[in-house]
């Protein structure tokens, strides 16, 4: 085999190369733009998600927290009510016992 035509075969396995990377070039070119389609349809879906279901749900659980507060909170303003009731009670059931001890003296 002559020079030449050791040339010429390098240079066809060169082609041949060539013609190779282009095509791996273009599968992954296509691979990684299906990819991003499908990463933006699944960032686009939670979005959705978060906006139409999570964020709502939350509030809706905000909501029912904050009444739930209120209800303690009034149990509790009542309880407190109900002590000083019984405490004025027991303050003037004392007072009756004593001006009914002076009355009988």
């Amino acid at each position: 085999m002559t020079n030449d035509e050791k040339l010429d075969v390098i240079i066809n396995k060169i082609d041949n190369l060539e013609t190779e990377i282009k095509d791996v070039k273009m599968s992954l070119e296509t691979e990684i733009q299906d990819v991003k389609t499908s990463l933006r349809t699944e960032i686009t879906d939670l979005r959705l998600i978060l906006e139409n279901e999570i964020r709502p749900n939350i509030g809706f659980i905000a909501d029912g927290h904050l009444d739930l507060y209120r209800n303690m909170h009034d149990a509790v303003k009542s309880s407190g009510e109900m002590e000083m009731i019984n405490i004025r009670m027991d303050v003037l059931e004392s007072r009756v016992r004593k001006l009914e001890s002076q009355a009988v003296v």
